[in-house]
């Protein structure tokens, strides 16, 4: 990789017209992951006098700057609390706390990794994607689209109503990749599951999601068919991690462990 020039931002608007300026140029996250990278930059921006550094906890929602890192992320006191925790768990799952020291959310989002264990849980709440200039849409319908939109991620906004979540990160050892990862939540009185690294990006199973709020009672067999539609419905795959077989039985098996810790928790 090389870069060809650096650049400081003064303002948002600043980077925004460097940004489109050229197709080549880029906006530097914590920088994690562009050692790995094989794209020459022209011009790298930083937004780090920007003040996107910082978590505001409103009434009714999160509002996390796209340059916070993941383990300040992990450690605020508010995420902490929220679904009992699930969303602190998760990101306390990503490499070591010196990674995480550097790594930001906002790059975790743009980067869309397939292994990411921050998109998995953060799909199951009620997520939106603030982008600058004035775009706003929910996290779920930005992973979706094959064109992203052309501007600079600022800011995420969880809301407050995850009441109970889960997550689970199938791995070898605690600092390798997940084979599978899983989030269950009930968000805004409705069941909420998605699955990453399957070896593909992390997304909801919809149509499982679908079949369980709609059940009269999420009893054992509720739960168990809805275990076997996920495993069925959603797309896995093998790579020199783990078979398509092996993830599917994954899946099956802590989506309905998933299902059955929060319908605990919330009788």
């Amino acid at each position: 990789m090389d870069i060809k020039a650096y650049h400081q931002a003064a303002s948002l608007n600043e980077a925004f017209e460097l940004l489109k300026n050229h197709p080549d140029n880029a906006i530097l996250g914590g920088g994690i992951w562009l050692k790995f990278s094989k794209k020459n930059i022209n011009t790298l921006i930083d937004l780090s006098g920007l003040g996107l550094n910082q978590i505001i906890e409103k009434t009714d929602l999160f509002e996390i700057g796209a340059m916070v890192t993941l383990r300040d992320f992990e450690k605020h006191p508010g995420i902490r609390t929220l679904g009992k925790g699930y969303l602190s768990e998760a990101v306390g799952k990503i490499m070591g706390i010196g990674f995480r020291n550097l790594a930001t959310v906002g790059g975790s989002i743009i980067g869309g990794f397939p292994f990411s264990d921050f998109l998995t849980p953060l799909l199951t709440t009620d997520a939106e994607l603030v982008f600058y200039p004035k775009k706003e849409m929910p996290l779920q319908e930005y992973m979706e689209m094959k064109e992203k939109p052309v501007g600079i991620l600022t800011h995420i906004r969880i809301r407050k109503n995850v009441n109970i979540g889960f997550f689970k990160k199938v791995c070898t050892t605690a600092l390798d990749f997940a084979v599978l990862n899983i989030a269950v939540a009930i968000t805004d009185q409705k069941f909420m599951i998605a699955v990453g690294s399957r070896p593909g990006t992390a997304a909801l199973a919809t149509i499982a999601m679908n079949y369980l709020n709609h059940a009269n009672h999420p009893d054992a067999a509720a739960i168990s068919e809805t275990a076997r539609i996920v495993m069925d419905t959603l797309k896995f795959g093998t790579d020199n991690v783990a078979s398509e077989e092996y993830r599917k039985k994954l899946a099956q098996i802590y989506v309905a462990r998933g299902l059955k810790e929060v319908i605990a928790h919330e009788s």
